[in-house]
């Protein structure tokens, strides 16, 4: 028996080798499908993508097999019932899985000739799904494919085919405008408003301003937006007269729907839940209507429940319906008899919870039941999980939006966890307060301890940049009512009396950490460009700065944010602001108040540090902003004042901020060159005594501190370098037609500001300053204009570490070699061996690369309009205002040198051109057609140039340049 089982295994082991297999080769054996579906269907239960790959494959696959096999009227119908079953399924979906909504839209991108579902359904299932891009790319085949196809019809079609009737025109361009509508949603879900605007401006029977809101909403002026939006909607309404218009409808439930996320990034919760609820509205009707079910009931949660949380008592009052459809859902979820109500609230409990986790757990924490609310803020970070382990690693805009969910379901399970172990301990600080009790600070501090430790320490704020104002809103609103809640653990509203005891310990804590997350919150608008949220957290902060535990950095924080906002806005907006609609806002005033507080400021760590530098900014920033619009209309701050639809109390802004709120003078400084004069001196004041002020004690501080002042030192010295800089550049280039700048820099104002710019930027180097290095080769400059400081330079640089000059060491070495290359230059003209050196080496480049000097004159040909601003820029530097100090006999070699420039059109030959041409000489009489080919050769540019202007300039300047004694810089700069 052993032996006949080890015959068997031998002969098993004996395999004839027939051909040598490669790597990646299949063996030539026949392999059933299901053995190999098999195992990725194993595999696709732990991996999504997998998963993904292989149901649409395997659909694929299974419906071109069913193609070959089933007749044209079969296929035909096969195809229509699989469209209709995928409008289905993405239509009635509840949460759409990324990887089922992407399957189903790679098998019609596989035959999108034959399978289009609505466009309507595929922008709704990417944009919950995020995979705007895969809808993106399937909407765009759509378009890509119907106009091919409409193209074809029209020119190989039959006459009756040509000419439509106007029901299937006006389908036609329902469904196209229809295509790009869903489109415009896909791409304005990824924030990318440059395609949403190219759609809307090229898509035709669209009303015109809902291009002007996208242009609005595209700059986040979200107020504007929201106006626009509204007005449409009350132009164009929905009636019996206009209910077969099917494009109307479609641009209704765009704007409503623009309106709506408006809304929400203003956090005006009013105005949404008043669109939302009209005409008794219901959240029972709003969940008999899949399009509403899924297009506003996220909009109508968040707005009760914001409302609720933060609303006055009238306004929570009214959200009585939010609490009954909450409450409903789960007093009836423990119902067991099986009847169609039932059945109906079972439905509606499980798609609210799975949707709306988080909104159910912060509203069964408003209403103190922890219990749920821990229930439920556990099942949305499972909910959570769930959602992140199916976003694809590619879906980079939805994981940045799905991770800040994050952040408050955190805070809210952390706080809920911090009520739990701490009720004993807060029952009993309600008995002290009741009893007023202060000798028992133990229980006042372990309470406080542990509120700052487990909590507020806790608690970071989100990045101002990439966290959404959604984000944002729900952590601070959620941070308020966790605050509220502990004030009515511990017995403040069941207080019959204030107590004074929790009014001086507890409640000033209360409102300063409200006062500042709202502060921290109309910042992070502010970054974002969100102006009109931001001005709105700021005034309902205003009236409680007071009240704060550090009333003097809050209120400057305020200021400065709300200064900010004003400033960034007239930048934005700077084509159609003016000086008028600038000073209006007052923030003139606020400087100044601000200026009285930060002088009462001491710089004692990082954060005084940081406002005192943002101050110096902003008053940077105004002074320059109201100078250049001096500059451009000289006359704009006395028309301001004389504006009588101004209201008198918003007169004479400049003055109170150069002279102090409580000036009484009723003389306005009427002249601008004045005006300038003072706005500069005062920046420049402002700049210079608090970069003192923040060098004060720099190296008595700590390590961390110093570095953080340093940062911030470096900083401020750039900011004054830059604006002394900037307005000696414009003197020095006669960039001032007015000469209002002419104060600032005769006589001995200028070596002053010049010192003060080289002082500023060798400081900002020694404090570290990559920006001062870029600096440096200005200070190259000024010392030629500016000898006197060079000694300032000699002395500073002694301060700067040596490698910060490792970037400059090819500029100074050029300005070291500068006086040593002009001798050189001159010497190698005059000396003849040097001259015939530079002539040898002429000769070899010509002979190797005959074309080059050739290819650089063309190329000069071609770069007229350069080498004419770059010869009116050297006039005006020649033409003076004092006409009887000008160089006359270099004005005309200036206006020589430019006819000889662009008014000759002549290519000079090289010399390889020239030793051909005596080469040609020696030849037969006949060659003379091919001496012409090598004439020099004339271009049209220049002679058209010429024809164009030579009349005009000899008019201006005379034909040899006698007028240039006469004419005036202003002239010549108009007619130029």
């Amino acid at each position: 028996m052993i032996i006949y089982l080890n015959y068997q295994s031998e002969v098993k082991n004996q395999v004839e080798k027939y051909r040598t297999y490669h790597i990646g080769e299949l063996p030539d054996i026949q392999i059933r499908y299901s053995d190999i579906i098999i195992p990725l269907q194993a595999l696709a239960q732990y991996d999504n993508h997998i998963a993904r790959l292989l149901y649409a494959s395997l659909f694929t696959s299974i419906l071109n097999s069913l193609e070959d096999k089933l007749l044209p009227d079969e296929y035909f119908n096969l195809i229509h019932t699989i469209q209709h079953r995928f409008d289905v399924m993405l239509s009635q979906s509840e949460i759409f899985y990324p990887s089922f909504v992407a399957a189903l839209l790679d098998i019609v991108l596989s035959k999108p000739e034959q399978i289009q579902i609505s466009s309507q359904y595929i922008s709704a299932s990417t944009i919950s799904s995020h995979l705007e891009s895969v809808g993106i790319l399937t909407i765009e085949c759509f378009i890509r494919l119907n106009q091919q196809n409409e193209s074809k019809q029209y020119i190989n079609g039959p006459l009756k085919k040509k000419l439509k009737s106007d029901t299937d025109l006006n389908n036609q361009l329902y469904k196209k405008i229809n295509q790009w509508l869903e489109l415009a949603k896909c791409y304005r879900s990824l924030a990318n408003y440059d395609d949403v605007r190219g759609i809307f401006s090229q898509t035709p029977g669209l009303k015109s301003i809902t291009l002007r809101a996208i242009e609005e909403e595209s700059h986040t002026d979200f107020l504007l937006a929201l106006n626009s939006y509204v007005t449409a909607l009350e132009q164009y309404p929905l009636t019996d007269e206009t209910l077969n218009d099917s494009i109307l409808e479609l641009e209704h439930e765009f704007w409503t729907q623009s309106m709506l996320n408006c809304c929400n990034q203003l956090n005006n919760w009013t105005i949404m839940s008043k669109h939302i609820f009209i005409d008794n509205t219901t959240f029972d009707t709003l969940w008999s209507n899949a399009h509403q079910l899924n297009y506003l009931m996220p909009y109508a949660i968040r707005a009760k429940l914001k409302l609720l949380i933060t609303g006055n008592e009238k306004e929570q009052l009214e959200q009585n319906d939010l609490c009954q459809f909450f409450n409903n859902l789960s007093t009836n979820s423990n119902n067991t008899i099986i009847t169609g109500n039932s059945e109906t609230t079972f439905v509606k409990r499980s798609y609210i919870e799975k949707q709306y986790p988080f909104e159910l757990a912060t509203f069964f924490l408003y209403q103190k039941d922890f219990d749920r609310a821990k229930y439920y803020i556990q099942y949305a970070k499972e909910q959570f999980l769930l959602r992140w382990s199916t976003l694809s690693r590619l879906s980079e805009y939805g994981r940045k939006t799905t991770i800040q969910l994050i952040q408050p379901y955190y805070e809210l399970d952390q706080f809920l966890v911090f009520i739990e172990q701490n009720l004993p301990l807060l029952k009993s600080l309600e008995n002290r307060y009741l009893t007023n009790n202060k000798n028992d600070t133990t229980t006042r501090d372990l309470f406080l301890e542990r509120v700052h430790y487990d909590l507020l320490s806790q608690w970071q704020l989100p990045d101002v940049i990439r966290s959404s104002i959604q984000t944002w809103d729900d952590i601070v609103t959620n941070r308020s009512l966790f605050l509220d809640i502990l004030d009515e653990l511990i017995g403040g509203p069941r207080m019959t009396f204030t107590s004074r005891l929790k009014a001086t310990e507890f409640d000033p804590l209360l409102i300063d950490y409200k006062v500042q997350s709202l502060l921290d919150m109309s910042y992070c608008a502010l970054r974002q460009r969100n102006f009109k949220l931001a001005l709105t957290k700021l005034n309902e902060t205003r009236h409680r700065l007071d009240l704060c535990q550090n009333p003097l950095i809050k209120s400057i924080y305020w200021n400065e944010i709300y200064c900010d906002v004003h400033l960034k806005r007239h930048q934005i907006q700077s084509s159609t602001s003016t000086l008028s609609s600038l000073l209006s806002t007052s923030v003139a005033k606020e400087l100044k108040k601000m200026e009285i507080k930060i002088s009462a400021l001491k710089i004692i760590d990082q954060q005084t540090a940081q406002l005192n530098s943002n101050y110096i900014q902003l008053n940077s920033q105004f002074c320059r902003t109201i100078i250049d619009f001096l500059l451009a209309q000289p006359q704009g701050y006395y028309n301001y004042e004389q504006d009588e639809k101004i209201p008198q109390a918003k007169h004479k802004q400049l003055e109170m901020y150069l002279y102090g709120l409580e000036n009484n003078n009723d003389n306005q400084i009427q002249q601008a060159d004045l005006l300038i004069y003072e706005l500069f001196n005062k920046c420049i004041n402002i700049l210079k005594e608090n970069i003192e002020k923040q060098e004060t004690d720099l190296q008595n501080l700590s390590t961390s501190i110093r570095l953080a002042k340093e940062n911030i030192l470096s900083r401020d010295y750039n900011e004054l370098a830059s604006i002394c800089d900037d307005y000696l550049r414009r003197y020095e280039n006669n960039e001032d037609e007015n000469n209002l700048l002419t104060n600032l820099f005769n006589s001995n104002h200028g070596n002053k500001i010049a010192e003060l710019i080289v002082k500023s930027v060798l400081l900002s180097m020694k404090y570290g300053s990559n920006e001062g290095v870029k600096h440096f080769s200005r200070l190259l400059q000024i010392v030629d204009l500016y000898p006197k400081t060079m000694d300032l330079i000699a002395d500073k640089l002694q301060e700067i570490p040596c490698w910060m000059f490792f970037y400059c060491l090819y500029q100074i070495t050029a300005y070291l070699d500068k006086p040593i290359a002009y001798e050189t230059l001159q010497y190698s003209i005059q000396d003849p061996i040097l001259k015939q050196n530079l002539e040898l080496i002429q000769q070899q480049l010509n002979r190797y690369t005959p074309l080059v000097n050739e290819f650089i004159e063309a190329l000069n040909q071609l770069n007229s309009q350069q080498q004419f601003d770059t010869w009116s820029k050297e006039l005006f530097h020649l033409l003076t205002s004092d006409s009887n100090t000008r160089d006359i006999n270099k004005l005309q070699e200036h206006l020589i040198k430019f006819k000889q420039i662009l008014f000759s059109d002549i290519i000079n030959l090289d010399e390889t051109n020239d030793e051909q041409l005596i080469l040609s000489n020696t030849q037969d009489n006949n060659d003379i057609d091919y001496n012409t080919l090598l004439k020099p050769k004339i271009t049209s540019i220049r002679i058209l140039f010429k024809n164009a202007v030579e009349k005009e300039f000899n008019d201006l300047f005379g034909k040899n340049g006698e007028l240039l004694s006469t004419i005036s810089l202003g002239d010549t700069r108009l007619i130029l």
